[in-house]
């Protein structure tokens, strides 16, 4: 089973149970996904220095995105007299969060409209979150020295992040809405190195470091409606080059029956996009725009079956 599961997916396998040979050289996987998208928290809101709603603000209100659930399918094959492999995966990650404030009318609107704009108090706030993330990745592998191997391939990166928040005014009038909309996307080459190593009868470890560059283009998109059609819209595009990195750790468990077998593994991973989105970053009244990071990762579970 070493020749089949180093050769038959070497990203992801453990070199144990040499004695054995393939039948074929193919294998198909799916995990489960329980990942993070990190960016810069979104502050949708301010608690006013004084009472009247005068001052500098406060106790910002901000919107963290929680772990989510997403998947991740992949193949493998491989030429069976070498150590090469090619493996292809698509990995999708979805998140909404929501929050929202009340019962405070010295709260300023949002963290780009005030209440001392309208010559109201605020009564309630609320802010929505959505992000997506989808990955499509080819690799190319290489094992050598028994347990390690190296890797090259390409990905293209699909990342979208929206951003919602609504102030109600005290006398009923229409609700302020602001929704910011940043997107990157774009392709990147990417180069690694990993390991397997195996621990006890069918039971290893399997690390994984890679990093990449990327080229692609942001898009950030800044929406204020203050109803009855007066609305602000500013949309800007940049082509960028970034950097990134991926880290991976995993526990696998391999179990062989005559021609095929079955690896069970489960880990954690971190994919890092540097400077991928570009958002509106409000002083006191004043916005601009800044870079954020972006990171998304988190627990897996996976199961992979080879012919």
């Amino acid at each position: 089973m070493y020749g089949l599961l180093k050769k038959a997916a070497p990203l992801f396998v453990l070199p144990f149970a040499a004695n054995a040979s393939p039948c074929f050289d193919a294998s198909v996987g799916a995990e489960a996904l329980y990942w993070k998208p990190c960016h810069d928290a979104f502050r949708y809101g301010f608690f006013s220095a004084n009472p009247d709603g005068t001052g500098v603000p406060q106790n910002p209100l901000d919107l963290i995105p929680d772990y989510q659930w997403g998947f991740r399918i992949f193949g493998s094959i491989c030429e069976p007299t070498l150590d090469y492999s090619v493996s292809l995966e698509w990995a999708h990650v979805s998140d909404s969060s929501a929050a929202s404030a009340q019962g405070r009318p010295d709260r300023f609107l949002n963290q780009f409209l005030y209440d001392s704009d309208f010559g109201q108090n605020v009564t309630s706030l609320s802010a929505r979150e959505h992000s997506r993330y989808n990955k499509l990745g080819l690799k190319v592998a290489y094992g050598f020295c028994s347990s390690l191997y190296v890797y090259g391939g390409a990905r293209w990166i699909d990342i979208a992040l929206r951003e919602q928040s609504k102030g109600i005014f005290e006398t009923g009038s229409v609700p302020i809405e602001v929704k910011q909309i940043a997107s990157f996307n774009g392709g990147a080459l990417e180069a690694g190195i990993g390991a397997n190593f195996c621990l006890w009868s069918g039971l290893g470890i399997a690390l994984r470091f890679g990093a990449f560059g990327i080229i692609g283009e942001q898009q950030t998109s800044l929406f204020v409606d203050q109803g009855e059609e007066i609305a602000t819209d500013q949309t800007s595009r940049l082509t960028q080059c970034l950097r990134g990195l991926e880290v991976r750790l995993g526990i696998q468990y391999a179990y062989q029956c005559g021609c095929w077998w079955l690896r069970w593994e489960i880990g954690y991973e971190l994919d890092a996009y540097f400077n991928a989105l570009r958002l509106h970053l409000p002083q006191l009244t004043a916005a601009n725009i800044g870079s954020s990071n972006f990171t998304i990762g988190g627990p897996y579970a996976g199961v992979t079956i080879g012919f």
